[in-house]
């Protein structure tokens, strides 16, 4: 499964946070199926003695899911820069799409840097699409 992709993937880089898998049937708008694993935490507390008065924490599971609601409405890895963001997009980068057959496939994961995010939803991709 992509999920355990990436959730390997995730672990052998030392990164904790959320992969999302969702599968939407081509050309339609209104139905999609999500999948979300938790690695090793889906939350960072605030955390202002090592990151600063500021720091708030971050959620993973929202920051995964707003990645790829980015690349469900561009059709584009999130944070490309495709399109203006809307109200609730961020760019942040961290998730793709691809196309099997009938279905459209998102992959995304927040956690890590941008990087170790696009590597990990990669994993979760090759998995996917053969």
């Amino acid at each position: 499964m992509a999920l355990d992709a990436m959730q390997a993937k995730a672990q052998e880089m030392g990164v904790q946070g959320v992969a999302s898998v969702v599968l939407q049937p081509l050309g339609d708008r209104d139905n999609f199926t999500t999948h979300h694993r938790t690695v090793g935490r889906y939350f960072r507390p605030p955390q202002p003695e090592e990151r600063g008065p500021e720091d708030k924490g971050t959620n993973y599971l929202i920051g995964s899911f707003a990645k790829i609601a980015e690349s469900i409405r561009t059709a584009w890895g999130s944070g490309q820069g495709q399109s203006p963001l809307l109200r609730c997009e961020f760019g942040w980068r961290g998730s793709l799409v691809a196309w099997d057959g009938d279905q459209e496939i998102y992959t995304g994961f927040s956690g890590g840097t941008p990087e170790q995010d696009v590597q990990i939803a990669q994993a979760g991709q090759r998995h996917l699409v053969e």
